[in-house]
Formats: structure tokens, sequence, C-alpha cells
């Protein structure tokens, strides 16, 4: 192998080395993205719920984000154990220096992130977006979310709010298979025509960088 050549593999090397995702996908207002079955683990608690496609749409005010499951959210609430289904990091300044970074993989930059979860109302009037309550007939499966803000250079964050502040996060009935939730802009500090980076993660899935989809650059309508 020539001298050159050698230059150009280890460029190569040391390019792949650094970045975390394979593809950085640019879309305006909306963007969809798939997701193969059967990568969520499974255990004494139930299956993993396993999301096939998410979808997120901008208004001019707000975001709109849904996955969509493989089986309806019965089949994963079966046990009564309630839970996140996604997590979306926010790069609000597109900057990878400023913000906390991703806990599974080697992306920072990350200001904010919205956790969408799994609710389970039950017949007593009790809730849980966690675990479940034993003992309780559940009534309704819903929709919440919660965010944090990151701290800089660092995996951990502080919550602003979470699923039980029903006047932040309005608890939306989830339909069969889809899981939905929307949110203000000013939630996560942008504004309309502002171009956001965003990298979802499925919390179910395995314990490495396999768990996030491919980060998207996301120009707000």
């Amino acid at each position: 192998m020539s001298r050159t050549s050698s230059w150009i593999v280890m460029f190569l090397l040391v390019f792949v080395s650094q970045a975390p995702f394979a593809e950085t996908l640019k879309a305006r207002h909306s963007v969809e993205l798939k997701d193969a079955a059967g990568d969520v683990q499974s255990d004494s608690k139930g299956p993993g719920k396993d999301v096939v496609k998410v979808v997120i749409n901008s208004d001019g005010k707000n975001l709109r984000v849904k996955a969509v499951l493989m089986d309806e959210i019965s089949h994963y609430l079966t046990k009564g154990l309630a839970g996140d289904v996604l997590t979306l990091h926010f790069d609000t300044d597109n900057n990878s220096q400023t913000g906390g970074k991703l806990f599974w993989g080697k992306s920072t930059g990350f200001e904010y992130k919205v956790g969408l979860a799994a609710c389970i109302k039950y017949q007593n009037g009790g809730m849980a977006c966690s675990g479940g309550l034993k003992g309780s007939e559940p009534s309704e499966f819903v929709s919440g979310y919660n965010t944090e803000k990151y701290e800089q250079g660092k995996t951990s964050s502080k919550g602003i709010h979470d699923v039980f502040w029903i006047s932040k996060s309005p608890h939306e009935t989830i339909k069969e298979r889809e899981v939905g939730i929307t949110f203000p802009y000013s939630e996560i500090g942008v504004s309309s025509g502002q171009t956001v980076r965003i990298v979802i993660e499925e919390q179910d899935s395995t314990y490495d960088e396999k768990r996030y989809f491919p980060e998207v650059l996301l120009t707000l309508k």
C-alpha cells in the first residue's frame, strides 16, 4: 500500500470513529423516521415497547411527536407497568460544544430532553407513568411528557416539569399503536424558522448507540 493510500485509510478511520451517527438527516417542518422491529429488551416486567416509526411535525408554535409501536399499547402494558417510550434530545443552538451529552452515545451539545411516556389511568382515579399501582384495574392508557434541561458537559439533567403537571403536560388517549404528545416551542426555548438538531432514543432498546435513531436537523415551521 502506498503512503498516500495509508493516509487516506487513516483519515477515514478517524472520521468514522468521531461520527456517532452514520448520517444526519435534514428536514423542513416535519420528519418521519422508521426503525426495525424486534430491537428491544424484554424481561420479567414485560415486553419492551417496540417503536417502528417516529413522526415529528412543527406548525409554527408547537411540536407534535408521534411514536408508532409494533403492537397495540395493551400488549406492552399487560403487567401494568407504565414507562417512557422515547426520549428526544434537543440541541437548540446547533452547537455541539454547548450543553450536555448522551448517556449511551458520544454525541454532545444538547440543551433539553423530552421524554414521551405511556401512562396508565386506573379505575380508582390513580395514574402511573412509571411502574404501576398494584391491585388497581386500568381504565385507560394515555400519553404524557416530561422536560429536563441538561447540565453543561454532563449526562445529567434537571427536571423542568413532569408528566403529572397537567397544565403543562396534557394527557392524550393512546390510540391502539400510536403514542403522541404536543408541546409548545417555548418548552425547549426555540422559535419559528430555527434549525434544531434532534436525536431520538428508543427507551427499551439495547444498551448502546443502537438505541438512537439517525440524528435530524429540523428547520421548524
